[in-house]
């Protein structure tokens, strides 16, 4: 029986950059809470923004944000784990030192960045809560994610400085085409998961995960029920139990109304996207 069923959001339920959650799923979420599954997303998003998404389920959601840095489990904060400040500094450092790279800080309430084109972009496009300031460096609010932006070829630039000098100090993972996300040591998203599971006493055999990049294969492990979406990376569907319809198509809803269909049977109504030749589940 699934217990829990967690979503990612940019390029899972949502397109890239989207910032809008349709009737359907709040439909499918309340449908979910009366059958007892809790409903959750895991994103790199920050939490107010989530807030607004989801507003008339947020109280009764799982919430992995900022790439599993803070974690609210009915509107109150159960983990949250900001950066040093020294690391912090170093990687906007580090990524001005990157040709065509910027960066944006999100702490607990607030996304800072030093660049207009960043403001317009995160602003605009995510509507998240933004303040542009002249330097990140003097930002003193303790940094949750450090985000680096290029327009192109961001994991190829970024890998010679981030993977030998910051691999043990902080975890990197892939936020979309254009984005990295950077989270201290022990707070990714897999590793907030098992918090969860652990606090709510579900295990994996319990859990369903739908995602699409790099930074949703720790949660994907940790998932009896692991789906890909059709946009995902090859990486991620060769990782996964299960494809799900491209996020253009609702792929992430149309495995709610499936689990839905056949809540309380064997399989849970979801048989239909098991890949063919699965390989068997290992749980990490």
């Amino acid at each position: 029986m699934i217990k829990m069923f967690l979503t990612d959001l940019d390029g899972t339920l949502l397109p890239e950059g989207g910032s809008k959650v349709t009737l359907p799923y709040f439909e499918a979420i309340r449908a979910f809470q009366n059958q007892g599954i809790l409903f959750g997303v895991s994103t790199g998003r920050q939490i107010a923004n989530i807030r607004r998404m989801f507003d008339p389920v947020f109280d009764d959601m799982i919430v992995i944000g900022e790439n599993g840095a803070c974690v609210l489990y009915k509107g109150k904060e159960i983990f949250c784990a900001p950066m040093s400040k020294e690391d912090s500094r170093g990687l906007i450092e580090d990524t001005r030192k990157l040709p065509d790279c910027l960066c944006f800080h999100d702490t607990r309430h607030m996304c800072y960045v030093e660049s207009e084109f960043m403001y317009g972009l995160i602003k605009n496009q995510f509507g998240y809560d933004v303040t542009l300031v002249d330097d990140l460096l003097k930002v003193e609010e303790p940094c949750l994610k450090h985000t680096v932006y290029r327009e192109s070829a961001i994991e190829k630039v970024t890998a010679p400085v981030f993977q030998p000098k910051w691999r043990k100090r902080v975890d990197v993972a892939g936020g979309g085409s254009k984005y990295l996300d950077i989270v201290a040591v022990g707070s990714d998203k897999g590793t907030s998961l098992k918090r969860v599971q652990k606090q709510l006493g579900i295990s994996p055999e319990e859990t369903l995960v739908i995602g699409d990049n790099l930074n949703d294969l720790g949660t994907l492990a940790l998932a009896r029920y692991s789906f890909a979406v059709g946009n995902a990376r090859e990486e991620v569907k060769e990782a996964c139990s299960y494809l799900a319809p491209d996020n253009r198509h609702d792929g992430v809803l149309e495995v709610m109304k499936a689990l839905l269909a056949g809540y309380g049977q064997k399989g849970e109504g979801l048989g239909r996207f098991k890949k063919n030749g699965s390989k068997p589940y290992i749980f990490t």
